[in-house]
């Protein structure tokens, strides 16, 4: 797996669109499946990822990856300053042709930072200025 980042699309060859039994055919047994009922929750420790569904009318919906590594055009997100990070996010938003605007708050719990970019389906997660998480989705 190669990380790499489609927006609206999916994290490499994992789609937003699949199944949850697709998902095991592609990444094996999960370490761990969580499952209230409301969502659905894979761990795959050994990958860097997470993998949650949600459930709407009874049917396994909105996939969200959670993930600590993550390729956009080459450039590893976990390798640059947040300052930059956030640059390359708004440059995203201008050639994709959205208005840029992100939604930031505080994670006390474990004293981060969360900002959210609905439009293109990604959230990132700051500990004193490194990037510790990203979460992708299909955007809002």
């Amino acid at each position: 797996m190669n990380y790499n980042l489609n927006i609206g699309k999916g994290l490499d060859y994992l789609n937003f669109d699949y199944s949850v039994n697709e998902i095991i055919h592609l990444l094996g047994k999960p370490k761990k499946i969580t499952d209230d009922g409301s969502t659905l929750c894979m761990d795959y420790k050994n990958r860097g990822l997470f993998v949650s569904f949600e459930k709407e009318d009874e049917k396994w919906t909105d996939m969200d990856i959670q993930t600590d590594k993550i390729f956009y055009k080459n450039i590893n997100w976990f390798d640059i300053e947040k300052s930059e990070l956030l640059k390359a996010i708004k440059k995203i938003y201008q050639e994709k042709q959205i208005t840029y605007k992100f939604y930031k708050s505080e994670v006390e719990l474990l004293n981060e930072e969360q900002y959210d970019f609905y439009e293109i389906g990604v959230s990132l997660f700051f500990k004193i200025n490194n990037l510790t998480n990203v979460y992708v989705s299909k955007p809002i």
